[in-house]
């Protein structure tokens, strides 16, 4: 954010004062102009200075967590100072040493006060200064219960900070995560990077990288992961690989034997380079479980050596990350029929590549077949659209209804098919493809991921499913009689059902009850002009006399439990018949039974025998 001199009761400042020193990082205007010409800061980043001063230098807040993140954020979690585990400032451009002067010195008194002590400290993307890295150094010496340590996205200018920082890491007793990601280390120096790395041998996770790496830097980082060392987690951000470095890098990948979780980040790297596919790196790649292969360059040959060397290795792959690779639709659809094979990934990136709308029957195919997969992420594919756009025809001269485009045969076929409650029932409901942040149309496509990322059983995703059918995307899907074969021990799950509704929160979806305020109220009333005044009534109580009236009630209650199954045929009740008028009789008729003769009791009986009669 800001650069500021410092915090000040009031946000006036001077016509003279040189604004250039307070630019935004990202760009973003941060002044605006009075009437009289005078400077003033936008309210926007008033109130950001306020709060981080307030949350930041006052008194003791309250929280395990104190987390900065995005330009106006307002996730800052607080419960008691001395408790506080985790501290994180992200992406704010704090002032000159005010990092060393007010937040530093809390932190210690928290590691000296709290039984626990700080265990995550992430300053990333701060613009921290040479005072506020001593600050760290400092820090660190001090503080034994430090477990991940995040400087990313820095610029350290000197190397003797960079060799001060490394002696810092190396001496800390239980420190085993360092992301220096897109950190510039003294511009590349090549006596520091030695140091760190030497410094970083006994951790678990590192993060190292930035575009100033020269080509020996990059040797060097290859020569390390050569070598014995406990990582488990590696990751390059930023440094191009030229093809030299690129064998260099594999050699060190046959080599190493502890790395299971592998990041390249634009590096230039046109694949299949590194991934070559040979025997002794697919022998040596099988205990990968993780590969992060973002902002590099996918194209078709390197596809299919990634499909070889998938099927080669007999995959342990948890989770596969092709972002920003430039993949095409061709290359994907070679790709998903491969990786539909291998039950042990669960995670797969494709987001911000070249895919377009022809990619949705591979993806529908894949889904269908996979019930392994919990993530699939398709973002940022600005070719796979959800829908057309209802248009006028010039040429017809007649309107065109909006037609469902790629992501929306996606949701509808394999996630959210709503045309039935079977189809409902057989769709995927463990996979989160996550396409856009909202729904676009009637595709529910944000909706749907929503309820497949829940951490709930499949029979509650599918009665969110079905509430989600039933009130919006297919009304027609509520009929009564759809109903008839469920056990009567269900039926009071269905009355409660016909009133519910999906109500939407920030990153999840949950089921309520239909409301009764006053906006919902009037979008559900009806104007009756014969006595001029508006009717209301609720949906979800007309819903409800529906399905109680279009039962049967005897025949419901007659069925019985869903355990026993009979036909409706054997279950249905005997009515009986109404009794017939009798015709009125006149003395004298023939077909008259009563104008029998009288014979006394016993008569008939003795005359039967006598052969009479």
């Amino acid at each position: 954010m800001a650069q500021c001199p410092a915090f000040h009761d009031t946000y006036h400042y001077r016509r003279s004062a040189n604004l250039t020193e307070f630019q935004s990082v990202d760009g973003d205007k941060i002044f605006k102009t009075g009437w009289a010409g005078n400077p003033f800061l936008f309210w926007g980043v008033r109130s950001l200075l306020n709060r981080v001063e307030k949350v930041l230098v006052a008194a003791p807040l309250g929280g395990r967590s104190i987390s900065l993140e995005g330009a106006l954020s307002d996730r800052i979690q607080h419960k008691e100072l001395h408790e506080i585990e985790e501290f994180k400032i992200v992406n704010y451009f704090l002032p000159p040493s005010w990092l060393g002067d007010k937040i530093i010195p809390s932190l210690e008194t928290v590691s000296e006060d709290s039984l626990k002590g700080i265990t995550n400290l992430a300053l990333s993307n701060c613009g921290l200064c040479a005072n506020d890295l001593d600050s760290v150094v400092r820090f660190l010496r001090g503080n034994e219960t430090l477990l991940s340590l995040d400087i990313s996205r820095n610029k350290i200018e000197s190397a003797d900070t960079v060799i001060t920082l490394s002696k810092a890491i190396k001496n800390h007793p239980i420190l085993s995560n360092v992301n220096l990601a897109y950190c510039s280390l003294a511009g590349g120096d090549i006596d520091a990077l030695k140091k760190m790395l030497a410094a970083c041998k006994h951790c678990n996770s590192l993060k190292l990288g930035c575009d100033d790496f020269t080509q020996e830097g990059v040797a060097t980082v290859a020569e390390f992961i050569g070598k014995k060392n406990f990582l488990k987690s590696f990751s390059l951000a930023g440094a191009k690989v030229d093809k030299s470095s690129k064998q260099l890098l594999t050699k060190a990948l046959v080599k190493n034997k502890s790395i299971e979780k592998l990041g390249l980040h634009s590096n230039g790297i046109k694949l299949p380079a590194i991934l070559d596919g040979t025997k002794k790196l697919v022998n040596s790649m099988k205990r990968l479980t993780h590969l992060d292969l973002t902002s590099n360059s996918l194209p078709i040959q390197g596809v299919k050596a990634m499909v070889k060397f998938l099927e080669k290795a007999d995959s342990n792959l948890v989770s596969l990350n092709l972002s920003k690779n430039r993949l095409t639709t061709k290359a994907a659809n070679i790709l998903l029929p491969a990786i539909q094979e291998h039950t042990s990934l669960q995670h797969l990136d494709l987001s911000h590549n070249w895919l377009n709308d022809e990619v949705s029957t591979a993806v529908i195919d894949f889904l269908n077949e996979n019930s392994d997969l919990r993530t699939f992420n398709l973002i940022g594919n600005k070719s796979l659209r959800p829908q057309t756009r209802n248009r006028y025809d010039y040429g017809k001269r007649e309107y065109v209804d909006r037609q469902d485009r790629g992501r929306a045969h996606i949701v509808k076929t394999a996630l959210f098919n709503a045309t039935s409650l079977d189809g409902i029932a057989n769709s995927n409901h463990v996979c989160a493809v996550k396409m856009s942040a909202v729904d676009v149309g009637d595709t529910f496509e944000n909706t749907v991921y929503k309820i497949n990322a829940l951490d709930k059983s499949v029979g509650k995703k599918i009665r969110l499913k079905v509430v989600l059918a039933i009130n919006d995307a297919n009304r027609g899907l509520f009929n009564p009689r759809g109903f008839d074969d469920i056990p009567l021990e269900l039926m009071p799950r269905l009355f409660e059902l016909v009133q519910q509704e999906i109500k939407h929160s920030e990153d999840s979806v949950d089921i309520k009850h239909k409301t009764t305020n006053k906006a919902d109220r009037w979008a559900q009333s009806d104007w009756d002009s014969e006595y001029n005044h508006r009717t209301f009534h609720r949906s979800s109580l007309n819903r409800l006399f529906e399905t109680i009236t279009a039962w049967n009630t005897p025949l419901l209650f007659a069925r019985g439990a869903g355990e026993i199954k009979t036909t409706k045929r054997a279950l249905q009740i005997k009515k009986k018949k109404p009794s017939k008028r009798r015709k009125r009789r006149t003395f004298g008729d023939d077909d008259d039974e009563d104008d029998e003769p009288w014979v006394p009791s016993g008569g008939r009986k003795r005359c039967k025998v006598n052969g009479e009669l």
